[in-house]
């Protein structure tokens, strides 16, 4: 149900990480997209020292005005990506949304600023404040001139829309399919729903490991994970026309 405690918080840059690896033993072909050329060189150059069957078939940067989109994400597709990393802050959830046809992976996590402190250009929090989710501070301290706004507005939002659907009982925003991913006892933290969007089944696996990982030995003290995933198949044409 909404509301209820994942066992641990799981955020973007440790999925980037996890997922990254776990691409590379599966064969899986990953796709970076965000911040700064140079940046986003830098990360690719990181996952390719830490992982070097990894195959990276697509990077760019996330400095793209909105009639650009498609041609990004007709870009990505011809690359033929299985594992989309999406680090555009407020933008990158519209994008994949937006271009989700278009993109034709099987999935797609928005990362946030994971890029920037996966190249070393800034800093990630102390342990310490990761565990008491105040990470987001640090990050603020580090970049104070380009965050307040965003914080100040952003949370102010999410704190509204939060309440809203607090008093309407609602239910949370990870959606997985339960014959997939085999996550019966996450019920009570998880949406389960049918449709035409099933994940192929090794991504769904893949996923549910990773997760599963992640997971196993929870901080003491954590919270809900913030980080939204975006998972489909490549099957929904055919599944459509079964």
């Amino acid at each position: 149900a909404f509301g209820a405690r994942l066992p641990a918080r799981v955020t973007g840059m440790d999925l980037v990480d996890a997922l990254s690896q776990r691409a590379q033993h599966e064969g899986f072909r990953v796709g970076l997209l965000g911040s700064e050329r140079s940046v986003v060189e830098s990360v690719v150059e990181r996952l390719s020292q830490l992982y070097s069957r990894l195959r990276i078939t697509y990077f760019g940067d996330g400095f793209f005005t909105p009639d650009d989109a498609p041609a990004r994400a007709d870009a990505i597709r011809k690359a033929g990506v299985d594992i989309l990393f999406v680090g555009m802050g407020t933008r990158q959830e519209h994008f994949i949304d937006e271009q989700w046809e278009r993109l034709a992976v099987s999935m797609a996590i928005g990362v946030g600023g994971s890029f920037d402190v996966l190249a070393g250009r800034l800093a990630r929090a102390p342990k310490l404040l990761q565990r008491v989710s105040m990470e987001w501070a640090f990050r603020l301290a580090q970049e104070p001139r380009r965050l307040w706004k965003r914080y100040l507005v952003t949370n102010s939002q999410f704190i509204y829309l939060l309440g809203r659907q607090l008093m309407k009982n609602g239910r949370s925003v990870l959606l997985v399919d339960r014959d997939h991913l085999g996550l019966e006892r996450y019920s009570d933290s998880v949406e389960i729903r049918d449709e035409l969007y099933r994940p192929s089944r090794d991504m769904a696996v893949m996923a549910k490991q990773v997760l599963e990982a992640e997971l196993e030995e929870p901080s003491p003290g954590a919270r809900s994970s913030s980080v939204k995933i975006v998972d489909r198949t490549r099957q929904v044409e055919n599944a459509a026309h079964s």
